[in-house]
């Protein structure tokens, strides 16, 4: 070890010199491109992420990478070849290279040299031309892996190419190292992001039998997801005393998603500050990942700066840049014109093709979130109905399938109950007869939500809804989870919230996390008095920041002292959640106590009548008015307080007869 250490001066210029002037060289990046590695949460969104294989040109991480591979190389054999064979460490990629071209066809060089230039569409019907003329061709079975891989996202098809092309390249080329090399890398790539973590340690191992340094970095991932805990875990303690930048940094990002998906809250949050510090507050990955523990420790200021220098870290090894972090705390806030702004600068990063099918859809599911949180809920549910249909991507996450299928039925769910809610509310107010309330949706929605009903049920009795009922832990919202109580019922969830705060007594701010929720399951089964106490509670202790669970637990207060009598306090809460989160009263499905008023004319009239069976109003001697006028047969609809506050108006031009 200390000659190693000692071996510097020359061999260290050569090094520099080499990576100077030369495209990155090291054995590991065989494609130049921009790669980021397995997240997390955030799969909101939400994640875990490390870099792949750097940013493309030459990433600070892979320099070191080479700058120590040939100086231990060199070191080794100073003693028995000399310098000669420093200078031979530049050579093996280009001899590679040279072996497979050697015997290339016209076509197939220029099949090479556009798959070089990334120029994947026309690299894919040139590589369909050399396959039809000759299937063995490994230039074009290599094309073709690539270009599933990278340009479409089809890795079943990628891995096929990429199996046919390794035969070729043992029985045509006798497997040149360099060129095997990259292939079994694009192999473990593959399959790790396909969640195929036992197939893809076997080709690390296959790997490391033949080629050094060893691959330890990338087993993290796959022992982590195999349930192989204790093995993961003592390979990160290695890792994080590397002194390669990437694997410390691999490190501590890949001990931080182990403690946080064991649900140590403390634990990962050290771990991910501990990481940036050691890895010189360079990674984009680490800024990102510590804003989602700095969450889950219920320090939303703290994670919104994180996530800012995330978005500016000078190591872009993150796909996205972070805005999809930015978005979520934002609308976790009630900050709704940054969360849009947020998911809007997401839309416009550019992302690399092959990870569209894994982080592609974070916008969208942004979009579907923040449109149902501000009461779009027609947009929010066929968003939410369409994300549901499409498959999970959890190879490049470290949440499991059954995890993120229940993020996504929770969204799917919450959604159609919202829709149900507006289409019984329109009921509530039109003529039987109306088409809109004879339609088929209603039908359609009820359906839909007994299917996601359904699933629900089964995921909470395969152990999934303990972590989702613990705050901020998972990916599905907190000011969500108490929606489940109207499927799962009030025992259940309230054995639940009892384990729930047994693990995490630690965090004390925790305690009114649960007091919200544990308020929504009493006030669905009619104990006002209670959950008037606990959302008292909580209302004392929920971070400021934490705004939509605070606006939620606020509207089932104010339902609750309405209904036990104390008007006098209701007030000013409803007046709140009219102004900030107005949306949350179809939501819970609230009426609001309002006093009725029309202008005196026939058209107004008619229309204060129908507005007096709304199922959103309970009319009672309330200072909040609705006031109905009508002009050139036009209507307009407005609610307001004792003193002509207008919480919202609605106009429309001309009312048929």
């Amino acid at each position: 070890m200390s000659q190693m250490a000692n071996c510097d001066s020359p061999l260290e210029a050569a090094a520099n010199k080499l990576l100077g002037s030369q495209p990155t060289a090291d054995s590991r990046q065989f494609r130049t491109r921009k790669s980021p590695e397995n997240q997390s949460r955030a799969t909101v969104v939400y994640g875990w992420r490390s870099t792949r294989r750097g940013v493309s040109g030459e990433p600070i991480a892979d320099r070191e990478r080479i700058r120590s591979a040939l100086s231990a190389v060199s070191c080794r054999l100073l003693a028995t070849c000399g310098v000669v064979c420093i200078l031979a460490a530049s050579v093996p990629a280009a001899r590679a290279e040279e072996s497979v071209l050697a015997s290339a066809t016209e076509a197939e060089r220029t099949l090479w040299e556009d798959l070089d230039k990334e120029k994947y569409v026309k690299a894919r019907d040139e590589a369909d031309a050399v396959l039809a003329n000759n299937p063995d061709s490994f230039i074009g079975n290599w094309a073709m892996a690539i270009v599933h891989h990278d340009e479409l996202s089809n890795h079943a098809r990628a891995l096929f190419f990429l199996k046919r092309a390794e035969e070729i390249l043992a029985k045509k080329y006798g497997n040149p190292p360099e060129r095997h090399r990259k292939a079994l890398i694009e192999e473990y790539e593959i399959l790790s992001e396909m969640d195929e973590n036992q197939a893809a340690l076997l080709v690390l191992d296959r790997y490391d039998a033949l080629y050094a340094p060893k691959f330890d970095e990338r087993r993290v991932w796959p022992l982590f997801k195999l349930g192989r805990i204790d093995e993961a875990r003592r390979m990160t303690d290695r890792l994080m005393k590397s002194d390669d930048w990437n694997a410390r940094m691999r490190g501590y990002n890949g001990r931080l998603a182990l403690e946080s998906e064991a649900n140590h809250r403390a634990a990962a949050y050290r771990f991910a500050i501990d990481g940036i510090a050691a890895t010189g507050e360079r990674s984009c990955v680490l800024f990102g990942n510590a804003a989602d523990t700095a969450t889950t420790m219920f320090r939303l200021r703290e994670a919104e700066e994180l996530a800012l220098k995330a978005v500016k870290a000078p190591e872009r090894d993150c796909p996205q840049g972070e805005y999809n972090r930015l978005a979520q705390l934002y609308l976790m806030m009630g900050e709704f014109q940054k969360s849009l702004s947020a998911i809007e600068s997401l839309k416009k990063t550019k992302l690399e093709k092959r990870y569209r099918a894994h982080y592609g859809l974070n916008a969208r599911i942004l979009t579907a979130d923040l449109a149902y949180a501000l009461g779009r809920v027609e947009d929010a549910e066929r968003m939410a109905v369409e994300l549901q249909r499409l498959p999970e991507r959890t190879g490049m996450v470290s949440g499991s399938k059954s995890k993120e299928r229940l993020a996504r039925t929770v969204r799917t769910y919450v959604a159609l109950d919202a829709r149900a809610n507006l289409l019984a509310e329109r009921r509530s107010y039109r003529p039987w007869l109306d088409p809109k309330v004879m339609s088929a949706d209603a039908m359609g929605v009820a359906l839909a939500k007994i299917e996601a009903s359904q699933i629900l049920i089964q995921l909470a009795a395969d152990g999934a809804l303990q972590d989702v009922v613990r705050p901020n832990l998972t990916t599905v919202w907190t000011w969500q989870v108490g929606s489940l109580t109207s499927v799962l019922g009030s025992g259940v969830m309230r054995s639940a919230i009892s384990a729930g705060r047994a693990l995490d007594r630690e965090q004390a701010v925790a305690a009114s996390y649960f007091d919200a929720l544990e308020a929504e399951v009493v006030w669905r089964g009619g104990e006002f008095g209670v959950a008037a106490a606990l959302c008292g509670k909580a209302l004392a202790g929920l971070p400021k920041e934490e705004a939509l669970l605070h606006w939620r637990a606020q509207a089932i207060y104010a339902d609750s002292m309405w209904r036990l009598g104390w008007s006098d306090v209701a007030r000013p809460h409803y007046r709140e959640v009219l102004q900030k989160f107005p949306s949350i009263l179809r939501i819970l499905d609230l009426r609001v106590p309002v006093t009725f008023a029309a202008d005196g004319t026939a058209l107004a009239k008619r229309a204060l009548e129908r507005l007096r069976g709304s199922r959103r109003f309970d009319e009672s001697n309330s200072p909040l008015r609705v006031q109905v006028n009508s002009d050139k047969g036009g209507l307009t609809v407005c609610l307001l307080d004792e003193n002509g506050y207008q919480f919202s108006c609605t106009t429309t031009d001309k009312v048929d007869e």
